[in-house]
């Protein structure tokens, strides 16, 4: 038998992988090095300090198309990284292109607020508009920001996002996908007149953009303009939407406009290449029923049931596509977010709420109910189904809470439920789903003072969950939870809670990415509370 040939094995932790590719590119072994750095970035996708090793390694290899793709990587997640502006000025001096090498120097100026380097710019007068001359904006820089906007969006960080895509425009004011972009912006923050506004725009240069028609459409609902807004749907039937990202905004369109047949047709399409996506095969079920076809409402709610068991939403709904079918109840138009009527809600909180789910896993129709209760969008509920879980059995409430960091849930929801896990079992390994990945989650280094403790795990989970881009958000909060743990007297006079003191330790500690306002929104503080707060515990 031969010998065993030595395989790189992606069961080790994170650190594992990331030290054993930092020795290799010491030692200048670089193709070694990536393999483990490629295996660090399977453990953490987008770590920013992993994707710079793999661009010093690219960077070494005299690859430096690669290294700068890996360096603009890094910038779409954390756009104010120093040394990858450093890195990308390098590689540009290397390739002897002197105006974009000054560019990212001068990035680098202003981002560490270098003064000496920041007056030289500044003295330059001749710079800046000799560099746009020849770039715009670097076409990475572009693609870095964009990418960056669409993460953010996803993330509810909305004036952020508009920064990117604003900065995108000044540079190139026709670039479609950032004026869409800025239009679903508009839309979220309710100002349906700008996103009118910029949809048109888009649309007097390509009347055959379809994510601009579908942004016309949108915005015309809101405003309530009925007449125009038909014609643009009338519009968006002429296009194949295919089944991409088009597909599920056409499919939307039509749902919320009341075109329930066509909306059944693209998503019955769309499901041919994508048979498991849920939230398409739920508007596939709500469109058809809409749509009087309760046949095939009640095939695809039974395709959601076999993947998602023991739902009583989907049992709720199964229920009434058979009442609709043999003519037992009048039929009326589902709710595409399929929630329950508020009297079957109730109903359903009143008897989770008197139940001790002492059996929850050996009773089927107790389990049903606390699914249903931790599940949804009341959290009060949610965290007192969670408390009777773990009081009645520890061991297996905590697979039960692992169970759920796994799935992708609201933010909301998923902070609560790190918040107990940490609480009930503090000296266990904590993963998180984050964008799909099952990721280990980086934990403070030392626990915080007692009479901050739960301020802080509140803290901690809500950073967690948001994923902020600061690499020493950890130890910032970590140290602000001290400062605070002496102050405990000062905060207990001014009759400070769990959410305010957390509310004070995330401002002191200061993460980036993380402003007042979202301080504000996040822990339901206001911001005059949370200005005096500071003002006492700084007196």
């Amino acid at each position: 038998m031969g010998k065993n040939k030595k395989v790189l094995r992606f069961d080790g932790n994170y650190d594992f992988y990331m030290n054993k590719g930092v020795e290799y590119a010491k030692d200048g072994d670089y193709l070694k090095a990536l393999r483990y750095l490629f295996g660090a970035s399977e453990k953490k996708p987008s770590d920013v300090d992993t994707m710079l090793h793999v661009a010093l390694v690219y960077q070494k290899m005299g690859l430096l198309e690669m290294s700068n793709s890996a360096l603009y990587s890094v910038l779409a997640v954390h756009h104010e990284n120093q040394a990858a502006c450093v890195m990308l000025g390098q590689n540009y001096s290397l390739a002897g292109d002197s105006l974009r090498e000054l560019y990212y120097l001068k990035n680098y100026s202003e981002i560490a607020e270098d003064v000496d380097l920041m007056e030289i710019f500044e003295n330059s007068v001749g710079f800046m508009p000799q560099y746009e001359q020849v770039y715009p904006m670097p076409a990475e820089h572009r693609d870095a920001l964009y990418r960056r906007g669409v993460k953010l969006m996803s993330e509810g960080r909305m004036a952020e996002a508009k920064e990117c895509f604003g900065e995108i425009l000044e540079a190139y004011p026709d670039d479609a996908d950032a004026k869409n972009h800025m239009c679903q912006i508009f839309l979220v923050e309710d100002k349906p007149a700008g996103a009118l506004d910029a949809a048109r725009e888009i649309l007097r240069r390509d009347g055959s953009n379809l994510f601009a028609w579908c942004n016309l459409a949108m915005a015309l609902h809101f405003i309530g303009n009925v007449g125009q807004r038909d014609d643009a749907v009338e519009k968006i039937k002429t296009f194949d939407p295919g089944d991409g990202e088009d597909a599920g905004r056409v499919i939307k369109i039509m749902c919320l406009t009341g075109n329930h047949a066509h909306a059944f047709a693209l998503a019955e399409k769309y499901l041919k290449k994508h048979p498991y996506d849920m939230e398409y095969t739920t508007l596939a079920a709500v469109s058809a029923y809409n749509a009087g076809f309760y046949e095939k409402a009640k095939s695809r709610f039974l395709t959601m049931n076999s993947v998602m068991p023991g739902s009583l939403t989907l049992e709720y709904y199964l229920g009434v596509t058979q009442d609709a079918m043999e003519g037992r109840a009048a039929p009326s138009a589902l709710p595409y977010d399929l929630k329950l009527p508020a009297d079957e809600e109730n109903r359903l909180k009143i008897k989770a709420a008197a139940c001790d789910f002492s059996d929850v896993y050996a009773n089927a129709e107790t389990k049903k109910l606390a699914q249903w209760a931790v599940s949804g969008d009341n959290l009060l509920l949610a965290e007192a189904t969670l408390d009777k879980i773990i009081a009645a059995d520890a061991k297996r409430a905590r697979r039960t809470l692992d169970n759920l960091l796994a799935q992708n849930c609201g933010w909301q929801l998923k902070r609560l439920i790190l918040e107990k896990r940490l609480a009930n079992y503090p000296n266990k390994d904590v993963h998180i789903n984050k964008d799909g990945y099952f990721i280990k989650l980086d934990m403070p280094p030392k626990k915080p003072p007692k009479s901050v403790a739960a301020s802080f795990r509140h803290a901690f989970a809500a950073l967690s969950v948001f994923f902020v881009d600061d690499d020493r958000w950890i130890d910032k909060l970590s140290d602000a939870a001290d400062s605070l743990g002496e102050k405990a007297e000062l905060l207990a006079e001014a009759g400070a809670g769990v959410n305010e003191t957390a509310a004070l330790m995330v401002r002191i500690a200061g993460p980036d990415g993380f402003d007042d306002r979202q301080i504000c929104v996040v822990f339901r503080v206001p911001y005059n509370r949370l200005a005096a707060l500071t003002e006492i515990i700084q007196s």
